[in-house]
């Protein structure tokens, strides 16, 4: 199990079990941790909206990786929030989810009241991307404001400049024993 968020009030532990499965954990009562049900696909990079009622959520449950909102309830229905794909979403105070895609930042208001309401998605910007190091870290960060986008960047300096590909490596191996090292 993995911890992906905890809900504004503190009282619950958003976790991804095993890889593509999303599960919600009260703090106060682990022993009822349940998982999500009737989500198609694998999820990750889920989050919880900032009143705690819903979460958002990376799915490939379409055929390619998209972003979806539903609520935390057992019988909840999941929307769409992007269309043309999208990954890692985070959201904002203010009720932006924002979204990878492809190499382009796309924003999009959400209303959680008084009923879940999705609005238009606008690309903010373009950038090289950087790496995650895995499945379900993101490779950015938005503020709770949304004034604000942290990107996590690998230095040129660090970035391989050329890879070398050695054939029939082994039959090396025997020469440097004889002649000591």
């Amino acid at each position: 199990q993995i911890p992906l968020d905890v809900s504004p009030d503190g009282r619950w532990l958003l976790y991804l079990q095993e890889i593509g499965s999303l599960g919600l954990l009260p703090l106060a009562r682990p022993q009822d941790a349940r998982l999500f049900r009737g989500i198609e696909g694998q999820q990750s990079f889920a989050r919880f909206s900032p009143d705690g009622r819903f979460i958002a959520f990376q799915s490939d449950a379409s055929g390619r990786d998209e972003i979806y909102v539903r609520t935390v309830a057992e019988d909840g229905r999941s929307l769409p929030v992007s269309r043309a794909g999208g990954q890692q979403p985070r959201w904002t105070k203010s009720g932006e989810v924002f979204y990878w895609q492809g190499d382009q930042l796309v924003a999009v208001p959400v209303r959680t009241a008084p009923a879940l309401q999705v609005g238009e998605p606008r690309a903010l910007f373009r950038t090289e991307r950087g790496t995650s190091r895995a499945f379900f870290e993101a490779d950015y960060d938005v503020s709770a404001d949304g004034r604000s986008i942290y990107l996590a960047r690998v230095p040129d300096l660090l970035r391989p400049r050329e890879l070398r590909v050695v054939l029939d490596w082994a039959s090396g191996v025997p020469s440097l024993f004889a002649r000591g090292g």
